[in-house]
């Protein structure tokens, strides 16, 4: 009831209040424009960098890193079918659904919840238009161009992303910031300067993009003249049924008081969150309240249209109960008012293309050059110049929304869903006609009032957006659009004027530092100098090769298009080992493998690794090297130089497969160039962002072991100061195994540190006695070692030689022999070997080895005592010498005569010489068994005689038997 007076007022001024509606409107939208600067590409460099991916695939496959890939035969039919679907796509959010809801909700995400991360991301938008595309291919309500309308644009806005995720981490560095919110530039010098700076870099980087005209010099194009030659785009919307499930439904309430009509403040279709923007919501928000006015709380509908006619009619001839009537009256227009803006949220997707048309194709800013200009005289008249250079994107923009597609017959009819009656907007076209048709040929008849009342609404309405945005603003427009004309002078600190508001700091400082225009020159790859309009000369494009974050999103714009097959077929090739990351699990399904894309699949599958496009260097976990996340551990100790900032604006969670996992970080180096790097560092460093372990592809650690290299052993005993060495081998029989090269160990001897480093590297035991552990592991690029916790080996190191005692006989004589053994003990590795070496054998001076147990004869050894060095080592080296021990040697006649016999066996003695020596040894021998001393003296003494002059002697044997028998005539 208390509604009724208010839609009355917009029924009688409903020419009024559309009016003002589409002036609150162009005043968002413009608003929105101001903001959008966070795209980082702009919208044609978006479209050219993924027309080379388009250019590409034309043939059902695309070159990447040397290699040629195949399209699922679906997506590659769809490109070369749809081709303006995809490049309204590469568009993405900057327009669909619309530039307001794109912006404020695809492109950031929603706000962070309590753990700084957003309820719902970008990566999670992105799963859910390409799984839709995807389910759209078997939906009966599609025709099959349809279909191929729909996938082609779900790639393309896949690929809007791939752009933004290179474009935003080159911006956002020169920007100093990501793009702030816009409450924050009106208040905060340093937050303004960011979003200055944004407009500045996106557009010099717009100007030198090729076929980009950022001259404003009027040149034929299009069968007219125009300061702007830029070459159309071509950019078409998809169905307005995927438009409409994709993004803007929420789902009806069954049944209650609204009787089905009303929308729940909730997903449809497995959206990722309620929220729509400022714009569709309000949309719903003004359903909602148009359904509360007209249905009561008991659920009861207002009069039918046609009842209400007849008592409108019964009024006006016989009376009736005029309250009432204007009540159910308000409550009908207020209910199909409520049908109008639900069937135009059905057909948003015209509004999408009205965003994407009017904003960013160059051939419609012509177009509106053209209409808007065309009673000023020629093409090559200089008020035709002047009217047509003062079009701006607003001016295009709001010329394209009142095309009669957009605004009242046609599409979402905008005019329906702001309140206006069919009649009405029937009217407003008929008196658009009717006055473009007087105004275009008899425009000397068009009553001059009328012409000046539609001239100040036009500036009216211009004046209202332009302060709508200076007060969100704080400073007047005019800064943005000389900012977007000469990017140049702002990038080198020549722009020579005062800037307002809250930027007026840089009035005394540079916005940019002093090599700022340098250094984005060097990456352009230009080295020309700005003209006099600080531009650069008419046909100068930057070089693709050189500027390495527009090259990125080349690449990253074809690995888009592939599927998981073809993705892991790419890095199969680039590392050289099979690549499951994409494609395992799915058994070769294509529709499970279409759907494993590199910018929504992440390591493990969990939730997507894109967090905001809005933000940078989304493929790590932070923003390093530039910025840094305190939060997370190790992120701003990684690079010294990194600036913190808050969680909420990383671009990523650090789960994208090419760069987290262990076995693909490779291959992203490879793939992407770095122009960030800091120091001596290979490309893109990790600054503190380690790989994860990757199960998929590399499911278990190298295989370590030990060896001896150096250093005996004898079963469990070790010799002190042994070297081992570790090694490390891959073992995966489906050869997903790092090369040796990349293959590390670890190791730890005992209590000793941790000893790190490449398979081979050895270590040393120690040189006490005892046990030892030693605990080893193998380790690669997935599987880093922190203690060793794999092998575990158990040596026993034996420093402790043996134990030697003399043994006997201590006393011989020359005709004994004797085994040489005696007493070693070892209480480790045990007796390896031991021998005996003996003074003066054979002769004074010379020394003869005899292993333990061998035999020694007296034969050998001459009269006195013989000193023994006892030699023990053990089963691992440690070795013992005894010096302590001997043997004394005596000799008889009767011993002598046994040593000529053992002369004349070993053939010291000629048989002549033994015959002459034997009658004396035989005297000699005789008298000792008869205890004649005066006998043996006599034949020892001619046995003396016979010695010295005896030919057919061993020389030794002369001189041993000679000191035997001195000897023992001595003691006699």
């Amino acid at each position: 009831m208390r509604h009724a007076p208010r839609l009355q007022l917009r029924h009688g001024q409903i020419a009024l209040v559309l009016a003002t509606t589409l002036a609150m409107l162009a005043s968002l939208l413009a608003v929105e424009l101001i903001r959008s600067p966070a795209r980082a590409w702009k919208p044609y460099t978006h479209t050219w960098s993924a027309d080379l991916a388009l250019v590409d695939a034309a043939d059902g496959s695309v070159e990447v890193a040397g290699g040629t890939y195949p399209l699922d035969e679906r997506v590659a039919a769809a490109l070369l079918a749809a081709p303006e679907q995809y490049r309204a796509g590469v568009i993405g959010p900057d327009a669909f659904p619309d530039l307001v809801m794109g912006q404020s909700v695809v492109h950031p995400g929603t706000e962070p919840g309590p753990d700084g991360v957003p309820t719902a991301t970008t990566g999670d938008w992105l799963v859910h238009v390409l799984d839709e595309a995807w389910d759209a291919q078997e939906d009966p309500r599609y025709t099959a161009l349809e279909r191929q309308q729909v996938l082609a644009f779900a790639y393309g806005f896949l690929t809007h992303a791939a752009g933004d995720v290179w474009a935003h981490t080159f911006v956002n560095e020169y920007a100093e910031g990501v793009f702030p919110a816009l409450e924050e530039v009106a208040s905060d010098a340093e937050a303004a300067a960011v979003a200055l700076r944004h407009i500045v870099v996106e557009g010099y980087v717009g100007e030198v993009t090729r076929g980009f005209d950022a001259h404003p010099d009027r040149e034929p194009v299009e069968g007219g003249v125009s300061d702007d030659s830029t070459p159309r785009v071509g950019l078409a919307a998809p169905p307005d049924l995927f438009v409409w499930e994709t993004f803007v439904e929420r789902p009806r309430v069954p049944g209650g008081r609204f009787g089905g009509r009303a929308f729940a403040d909730a997903p449809a279709n497995g959206q990722p969150t309620a929220e729509r923007g400022p714009l569709i919501g309000g949309f719903y928000g003004l359903h909602d309240s148009l359904l509360r006015t007209a249905i009561t709380p008991a659920g009861k509908l207002p009069w039918s249209k046609s009842k209400v006619r007849r008592k409108v009619a019964q009024c006006a001839t016989v009376g009736c109960r005029v309250r009432k009537v204007a009540e159910q009256a308000g409550r009908r227009y207020a209910l199909e008012w409520s049908e109008d803006v639900a069937a135009g949220l059905e057909r948003w997707g015209r509004v999408g293309e009205a965003f994407v048309l009017g904003l960013f194709e160059p051939a419609v800013r012509r177009q509106a050059q053209d209409d808007l200009c065309r009673n000023d005289g020629p093409e090559d008249s200089a008020t035709r110049r002047v009217c047509e250079e003062a079009v701006s994107t607003i001016d295009t923009m709001l010329w394209f929304l009142q095309d009669e597609r957009y605004l009242t017959t046609q599409g979402p009819r905008i005019g329906s869903m702001l309140g206006a009656p069919d009649r009405f907007l029937k009217a407003w076209d008929r008196f658009r006609r009717v006055m473009r048709f007087v105004e275009d040929r008899l425009d000397f008849l068009v009553p001059q009032p009328l012409a000046e009342l539609v001239t100040r609404a036009e500036e009216w309405l211009s004046e209202l957006v332009n302060d709508a945005i200076s007060k969100v603003l704080g400073f007047d427009l005019e800064v943005w659009f000389d900012a977007l004309r000469s990017p140049g002078t702002y990038l080198d600190g020549t722009y020579g004027r005062d800037l307002p508001g809250s930027l007026s700091v840089f009035n005394d400082r540079d916005l940019f530092p002093e090599d700022a225009r340098e250094r984005v020159d060097a990456l352009l790859g230009l080295d020309t100098d700005l003209d006099e309009r600080s531009k650069h000369p008419p046909g100068t494009e930057l070089d693709l090769d050189t500027f390495s974050p527009l090259a990125n999103t080349a690449v990253l714009s074809r690995l888009v298009l592939l599927d998981g097959a073809a993705l892991d077929d790419l890095l199969t090739d680039l590392l050289g080992r099979p690549v499951a990351t994409y494609s395992g699990g799915t058994g070769g399904d294509p529709d499970r493998l279409v759907r494993r894309n590199v910018m929504t699949w992440s390591l493990g599958g969990g939730e997507p690794w894109l967090r905001n496009i809005d933000s940078d260097h989304a493929w790590r976990r932070d923003g390093q090297p530039i910025w840094c996340t305190p939060t997370l551990v190790g992120s701003c100790e990684a690079e010294s130089e990194a600036v913190p900032r808050d969680a909420a604006l990383d671009g990523g969670t650090g789960t994208m497969p090419l760069w987290e996992s262990c076995v693909l970080r490779p291959a992203f180096r490879t793939l992407f160039a770095d122009w960030q790097r800091k120091g001596p560092f290979d490309p893109f460093p990790d600054y503190g962002d380690d790989p994860s372990g990757d199960v998929v592809n590399d499911p278990a650690p190298p295989e370590s072991s030990l060896a001896v290299v150096s250093g005996a052993r004898s079963g469990g005993f070790v010799a002190p100061g042994t070297v081992l060495r570790v090694d490390a081998e891959e073992t995966d029989d489906r050869g997903r195994v790092f090369a040796p090269e990349d293959l590390v160990v670890r190791v730890r001897v005992g209590s000793e540190p941790l000893v790190s480093g490449p398979a081979g590297t050895t270590v040393t035991l120690p040189s006490r006695s005892g046990p030892v552990e030693v605990r080893h592991q193998g380790g690669d690029p997935c599987h880093p070692v922190d203690e060793p916790k794999g092998g575990l080996v158990t040596y026993d190191v034996d420093d402790t030689p043996p134990v030697q005692r003399c043994g006997l006989p201590n006393k011989v004589t020359s005709a004994e022999s004797w085994s040489l053994d005696w007493e070693v003990t070892d209480s480790g590795a045990g007796v390896g070997a031991a021998s005996t070496t003996v003074s003066d054998v054979g002769s004074p001076g010379q020394t003869a080895v005899v292993p333990r147990g061998g035999l020694l004869s007296a034969y050998d050894l001459g009269p006195g005592y013989h000193a023994y060095r006892h030699d023990a080592v053990d089963l691992v080296g440690n070795a013992s010498v005894l010096t302590e021990c001997g043997v004394f040697v005596t000799a008889d006649g009767a011993t002598l005569r046994a040593n000529l016999d053992q002369a004349r066996a070993r053939g010291d003695v000629t048989q002549a010489a033994y015959d002459d020596l034997r009658p004396p040894l035989d005297q000699a021998a005789g008298a000792v068994l008869q205890g004649d001393a005066q006998g043996e003296s006599s034949g020892l003494q001619q046995l003396l005689d016979l010695l010295a002059q005896l030919p057919g002697v061993d020389p030794d044997l002369r001189d041993r038997m000679s000191a035997h028998a001195k000897q023992r005539l001595a003691e006699l």
